[in-house]
């Protein structure tokens, strides 16, 4: 009985952590598209840093 009530816990907490991932995942692909359109309209790569949060470095891989 009590590990089934662990395992419950256990599966919950889960889903928990891939909700979390979910959500980072998305916003990250979110800032990722919009470096890509202010990169189009020639903002400077620390503009662009600063407004998505995105690394200097991240954004110059969008680029290739």
């Amino acid at each position: 009985n009590d590990r089934n009530s662990e395992l419950t816990v256990a599966k919950k907490e889960g889903k928990e952590e891939g909700r979390i991932e979910g959500k980072a995942e998305g916003a990250l692909a979110k800032a990722k598209e919009s470096a890509m359109r202010m990169l189009e309209k020639n903002f400077s790569l620390n503009d662009i840093s600063e407004i998505t949060g995105l690394s200097i470095e991240q954004i110059k891989s969008l680029k290739k």
